[in-house]
């Protein structure tokens, strides 16, 4: 009886211990309103991070909740929309979602003027994290993530595991 119980209870322990590491990826407020329809604009002053900007929104295409439309030419077409700007943050880039409701219409992701030190798999680690936030996921420091807060990195160019677990929960 008494082993009985002993492997009850380790089981159910392994249980809560697995559904806790599957449900690791966080939620923002925000989100595109319809991941099947992904466009983006690419603005001129983004110039040579242009090939990175692209990698950000292809990054998260294998998701079956997403698909990328393509590139948009007017910057009001778009749902994601990269910028640069010279001023010289702490940030290398940063997502803000306009919103409207409870989804956002769309969202800017701004590369800042110290972005340029980042080596190109950085820079692309860092756009497609914040695709990421434009697709409504928060920051993860628990479980390896793309999504990983800085200064830290996951050194990986895709999201991985725990970021396609917050993609299938979110939409």
């Amino acid at each position: 009886m008494k082993k009985k119980f002993v492997f009850s209870s380790l089981l159910v322990i392994v249980c809560l211990l697995t559904t806790i590491s599957a449900q690791a990826y966080g939620f923002l407020g925000n989100k595109v309103p319809n991941p099947k329809g992904i466009t983006y604009y690419i603005g001129s002053s983004v110039g040579s991070w242009n090939t990175d900007a692209r990698h950000g929104v292809f990054a998260w295409d294998p998701a079956p909740e997403i698909v990328i439309y393509g590139q948009k030419y007017t910057k009001s077409q778009a749902t994601i929309r990269f910028e640069y700007s010279s001023t010289d943050t702490n940030d290398y880039a940063t997502e803000v979602s306009e919103c409207r409701c409870s989804t956002s219409d769309y969202s800017n992701i701004t590369f800042w003027g110290d972005f340029g030190p980042l080596s190109d798999d950085r820079e692309k680690e860092t756009t497609a994290h914040e695709v990421g936030h434009s697709l409504g996921l928060a920051h993860e420091d628990d479980v390896p993530s793309i999504m990983v807060s800085g200064p830290e990195w996951l050194d990986s160019i895709y999201p991985v595991s725990d970021d396609w677990s917050g993609i299938r929960a979110r939409y």
